[in-house]
């Protein structure tokens, strides 16, 4: 299968619109793929990228929640080095190499923290409780 890479950029406080819906089922195809039939343990990992008060890339892998209309759902700890880089600069960009699959997902914009009512629900499944939740657009 030939490397297919999807690119978005996704501006918040814009409405969704029918096409991007048809993307996130596409999207939420894919990675149900790529869980399936990883060869890693963690199913889900994909790379964020967060600017450091330097104005440096800063990467490291979470794991991935969820995809829906609004964006890419992961988790971090607010008080973590990446959850401080998101409070001073809420630029952000995500990465998801499903290179066994053919697909590779880029995604940059803007982390935005998701309701505490959906943080907890996320959170009832990790293992680190004082862990918080961010929403890329």
């Amino acid at each position: 299968m030939a490397k297919q890479i999807i690119t978005l950029y996704h501006a918040a406080q814009k409405p969704i619109t029918k096409d991007q819906h048809a993307l996130v089922s596409k999207l939420n195809q894919i990675w149900d793929e790529a869980k399936v039939n990883s060869p890693l343990n963690q199913k889900s990992a994909v790379c964020v990228s967060t600017i450091d008060s330097a104005g440096f890339p800063q990467s490291r892998f979470v794991d991935l929640k969820e995809i829906g209309p609004s964006g890419f759902t992961f988790c971090t700890s607010y008080n973590s080095e990446k959850g401080n880089h998101l409070s001073n600069n809420p630029k952000i960009s995500l990465l998801a190499g499903w290179d066994h699959i053919g697909y590779q997902i880029r995604v940059i914009g803007s982390a935005v923290r998701i309701s505490s009512e959906l943080a907890d629900n996320f959170l009832a499944y990790s293992l680190q409780r004082s862990a918080s939740c961010n929403h890329l657009f």
